[in-house]
């Protein structure tokens, strides 16, 4: 039975000086849950039987960071009798300026939205963009 299923975010950086790998036993993770049996369901689209699609949020990001990379995974929480597990999805590795990079070379871009992304790059390649985040 389908527990909980959402997402874990780390960064990259982190997880690579510590040698972890992104699930619930490392460090420094955020998550987010988009499904709880019996509690509530975020579910947006779920016209397959094969997987449902549900957004996550990532916010609060420091503008000085935009370049720095974060893994993304989606995770399953599954009950089997009395043992509980939990499934992780295949990683994502991406960062706010790759996006903000794609977006602008994609092109079809409300003017609210290009200014959005033309900040993001503008910041991503200032001066002085460090990239001690610390702790999530």
């Amino acid at each position: 039975t389908v527990t909980e299923y959402g997402y874990i975010i780390g960064l990259e950086k982190t997880l690579n000086e510590k040698g972890e790998q992104l699930n619930f036993n490392a460090s420094n993770y955020v998550f987010g849950k988009a499904y709880v049996r019996g509690e509530y369901d975020k579910v947006f689209d779920s016209s397959n039987d094969d997987y449902h699609v549900f957004t996550g949020v990532l916010y609060g990001i420091p503008k000085d960071k935009y370049a720095m990379n974060v893994v993304a995974k989606t995770y399953t929480k599954v009950t089997i009798g009395e043992n509980n597990y939990v499934v992780y999805g295949e990683p994502m590795i991406a960062n706010l300026f790759s996006i903000a990079k794609a977006l602008k070379a994609q092109g079809g871009l409300t003017e609210d939205v290009k200014t959005v992304v033309d900040d993001i790059i503008y910041e991503a390649t200032g001066p002085d963009i460090g990239f001690d985040w610390g702790e999530l």
